[in-house]
């Protein structure tokens, strides 16, 4: 699963402060997030969203992947 965070962060013109303060989801979950660091929940997935203001299937690719494993 790819979490396509920092583009759409970037994209919005967002620093990682900004996202937090809007998400209300911590910088540090957020930094781990970029950085392929944590899988985030799908709560905290929902939370980036709204700030976003994308929808799940853009935040999240699942396109050619099954179980961690390229198909």
């Amino acid at each position: 699963m790819k979490i396509n965070l920092r583009k759409l962060r970037i994209e919005k013109g967002l620093t990682i402060r900004e996202l937090a303060k809007m998400s209300r989801v911590s910088i540090a979950t957020i930094s781990k997030i970029e950085n392929h660091e944590i899988q985030p929940t799908v709560s905290t997935i929902c939370k980036l969203c709204s700030a976003l203001g994308v929808t799940i299937n853009i935040m999240v690719d699942c396109e050619g992947y099954y179980y961690d494993e390229e198909w």
